[in-house]
């Protein structure tokens, strides 16, 4: 196609539709004419899109949105047929707690210039100001989560507490599913449960011990993944509490030793009274069941209750004594 303003130069395009993976290769674009000819090289890389941390469709249809708004909801949120929809603006908190795909987009929203009144909207969470925000800066919150999906990571999976002593305990985690490859940092809350403020400690690997823990309070804690574009929403809260005796680890072990200990032991018990019993048994068939008594040094007399007056005494001996 030639230029408009320049008739001597040309341009050629290629579209590819459908494209996939395996369309990344090497293009070369040749041109000739009678003066000579001209070869041009450019290397196109295709990257597969990551998986989505939130279903949006399931997620919107778990927060109740109405059936008509639910087209909305689609790989994320289709913003043209939201403007289609001002009767779903009332419904455009679930619609972006589904849409921010765990990840927290506050700082793009903010440099987009989003208010400080409608940032919740861009980590998922619940604003005061919905017309205006939904009005006003949907576009840039729905742009950011977009731009999202390609750079932020999503929250760390299996976040997990061990207690080690009786004032620390090791928490673990696995990378996100999200963007794992993205992710720089992460950043461990931890506080008393029910207090104001908390501990915070960035880390690159995906364990840290925590120190200075107090034993028989309850603690709760959290992290969230993050690099230069921003971070993942909050992991939900692990509670958990050290003990001033035994560890985690410790108790388990000790408990099955004592546990093993009584089952043994009953057992023994078990089977030396069943052996006397059969003991008993088999003499007592075989009659040779022999009580064995020490002999009184005079003969063991009963009266008879029933005897007349005048009747003599009878003499029992005893008559299993040998």
């Amino acid at each position: 196609m030639a230029d408009k303003d320049d008739r001597t130069q040309y341009s050629l395009t290629l579209k590819v539709k459908n494209v996939t993976i395996h369309d990344g290769s090497l293009y070369y674009c040749h041109a000739n004419n009678s003066l000579g000819e001209k070869t041009a090289m450019m290397g196109i890389t295709v990257k597969e899109l990551p998986p989505p941390v939130t279903n949006v469709t399931e997620c919107c249809i778990k927060q109740n949105v109405t059936s008509d708004c639910l087209d909305i909801c689609a790989f994320s949120i289709d913003f043209d047929t939201m403007l289609r929809k001002p009767q779903c603006i009332p419904q455009f908190q679930q619609l972006m707690s589904c849409a921010s795909d765990g990840s927290d987009h506050r700082h793009c929203c903010s440099t987009g210039g989003v208010p400080g009144v409608c940032l919740n909207w861009c980590r998922g969470e619940q604003v005061e100001e919905t017309q205006t925000c939904a009005v006003e800066h949907s576009k840039t919150i729905i742009g950011c989560f977009h731009e999202g999906k390609k750079n932020l990571p999503g929250p760390p999976n299996n976040l997990k507490v061990v207690a080690i002593d009786e004032s620390s305990a090791v928490v673990t985690w696995d990378v996100p599913t999200k963007n794992p490859e993205d992710v720089e940092v992460y950043r461990v809350f931890w506080r008393p449960v029910g207090a104001k403020g908390s501990n915070k400690s960035d880390i690159v690997e995906n364990k840290i011990i925590l120190h200075d823990l107090e034993s028989d309070v309850d603690y709760e804690v959290v992290a969230k993944a993050g690099n230069g574009n921003g971070t993942s929403q909050l992991t939900k809260p692990i509670f958990f509490s050290v003990s001033p005796s035994l560890s985690v680890k410790q108790a388990p072990l000790q408990s099955d030793l004592s546990t093993a200990n009584t089952f043994a032991t009953v057992l023994t018990v078990f089977i030396i009274v069943a052996a006397i019993i059969s003991v008993i048994f088999l003499l007592h068939k075989k009659n040779l069941i022999v009580c064995i008594v020490k002999k009184p040094d005079s003969p063991i007399r009963i009266e008879n209750p029933f005897k007349k007056p005048d009747s003599p005494s009878v003499a029992f001996e005893n008559p299993f004594y040998a």
